[in-house]
């Protein structure tokens, strides 16, 4: 594992406990001493633990919050057409939306933009696609499939499989519209994400309305996984999701750091470090 896996875990899962005290109220009403107080907790929790507990732990919480997200689609009556009165349902429970328009980075063609005020902690989006797992990556047909990625529409997890999400740029609506995560932008110059992109095992155990709920999950693998695979049997599918590291607001561009390879070749002009040793850890 990397480094940077483990920082990310942590952080996500600071984020969440962050939330929560906030959403409740709790801890004082300056917002430092509530994300001192949810580093403390979280560092005392994982003091002990091992790298499974910790990916454990941020897998209940993406999963505790992904769950809801498709809960509120299923209940607000979300579907094809994307009909207004199921996106005003959808904003009246989650708080927020995403639409996709212009981005505000000079030549970067589209990005995506939040309607609506997302508070940090939040889970605000999935990357949809083809699951192309690490055992399929191996092989020519595997590697040949997902090369060649002129616009940066694949993502890599930790575990070494890749969410493709190029199939999904022609579909008019996609089945979650939340589902738009491909289309966000690298960081300009002298700019930080406001985003953290964290991989997502769906589980819907113990979920009564998990039929209504898996019609949400935006994912498809590429290929099967084999008995001898590396998937968890507890999890329907794998996928990656979006946190917000910071509050963000009605209008504001949604950016994630693309953590290049900085010893890949050829890597595009436009392209820029917005965090210190990050891109090297992600890699090392």
């Amino acid at each position: 594992t990397s480094g940077q896996e483990l920082r990310d875990i942590v952080r996500g899962l600071v984020l969440d406990r962050f939330r929560e005290i906030r959403m409740k109220g709790e801890g004082g009403g300056e917002v430092m001493e509530q994300l001192n107080r949810a580093e403390s907790e979280i560092e005392h929790e994982l003091s002990s633990s091992s790298l499974y507990a910790h990916r454990l732990a941020l897998q209940q919480v993406l999963n505790r919050q992904s769950n809801d997200l498709m809960r509120g689609m299923s209940k607000s009556g979300i579907d094809e057409s994307w009909g207004a009165v199921g996106k005003k349902r959808f904003m009246d429970s989650a708080g927020f939306y995403l639409r996709t328009s212009e981005s505000t980075v000079s030549g970067a063609g589209d990005g995506l933009f939040v309607e609506g005020d997302v508070m940090a902690g939040t889970v605000i989006g999935y990357f949809p696609g083809l699951v192309w797992l690490a055992e399929h990556l191996k092989t020519k047909e595997g590697i040949g499939k997902v090369k060649d990625d002129k616009h940066f529409q694949t993502m890599m997890r930790f575990d070494e499989c890749i969410i493709d999400s190029r199939p999904y740029l022609s579909l008019p609506h996609p089945v979650n519209p939340l589902a738009l995560c491909h289309y966000i932008n690298h960081p300009p110059p002298h700019s930080k994400p406001n985003v953290l992109s964290l991989p997502l095992d769906f589980n819907l155990e113990g979920e009564e309305d998990w039929e209504d709920i898996q019609k949400f999950i935006p994912n498809e693998y590429a290929l099967e996984p084999s008995l001898l695979g590396t998937v968890d049997r507890t999890s329907v599918m794998l996928g990656m999701v979006v946190m917000a590291t910071r509050d963000i607001y009605e209008g504001e561009e949604v950016f994630v750091n693309y953590r290049f390879n900085p010893k890949a070749e050829g890597l595009p002009e436009w392209y820029v470090k917005v965090e210190d040793g990050e891109d090297e850890m992600r890699w090392a």
